[in-house]
């Protein structure tokens, strides 16, 4: 393992798949358009989504009644998830970026999650 090189990175290079669609910048991103579902319905008014925001929107979901309803319920577990425990960061915000990607399960497994 080269110096500074994390763990993680060497499992992924030594035996996960390596294909699919390449990940969307998750380094820095902005605000999706209103075409963006997730955001639209639960962090409109959110300059970025923190861990408050994503409990915010658990307590919105327990009230919809919507058949979308438990697509937002799993898209919002893979937010938690990846805000919480795979990629948090010191600020424990999620970028949009990865919301976007919670947002549209359907595509989710299409991505090359082993890719740096």
């Amino acid at each position: 393992m080269n110096q500074g090189e994390y763990p993680v990175n060497t499992l992924f290079k030594s035996g996960l798949n390596n294909q699919g669609v390449d990940l969307p910048n998750t380094d820095k991103s902005t605000k999706f358009g209103d075409d963006d579902h997730l955001v639209t319905k639960y962090f409109k008014d959110a300059k970025i989504v923190k861990k408050k925001h994503i409990t915010e929107a658990y307590e919105k979901l327990l009230q919809d009644r919507t058949p979308e309803g438990p697509k937002d319920t799993a898209a919002l577990i893979c937010a938690h998830l990846i805000q919480s425990f795979l990629f948090a960061n010191s600020r424990t915000y999620i970028t949009w970026s990865f919301l976007k990607i919670c947002g549209n399960l359907e595509e989710i497994n299409n991505y090359n999650w082993a890719n740096e």
